[in-house]
């Protein structure tokens, strides 16, 4: 949403309903702050460099296959002196406990 209370979409052309209903959803849960919510590929936003505050990535980096050209972008698309937040799990890193062997 903008600050008007418009849905914002990464690819106007292509407002499919999945796309709808993530802003719809990201939105019913929005404090009321200015926020700009977007559905795209990570690899190419739709925004020019140093657009946004801040981004937030969680639990997308592990289902790509090029995870630091996402961070790459998410950089390219947050101000100087913004705030890129990453949050994901490092699978390979996991310990697992509480199993019989």
């Amino acid at each position: 949403m903008d600050h008007d209370g418009h849905e914002q979409h990464s690819s106007p052309g292509r407002r499919s309903p999945r796309r709808a209903l993530a802003v719809s959803v990201a939105s019913s849960r929005h404090d009321g702050t200015p926020v700009d919510y977007a559905v795209g590929d990570i690899s190419s936003l739709d925004a020019p460099d140093g657009h946004y505050d801040g981004v937030r990535c969680e639990r997308v980096l592990q289902h790509l296959p090029d995870p630091d050209a996402a961070i790459r972008e998410l950089i390219r698309v947050t101000r100087p002196g913004g705030r890129v937040c990453v949050i994901d799990t490092d699978w390979p890193s996991c310990a697992w406990d509480g199993f019989d062997p």
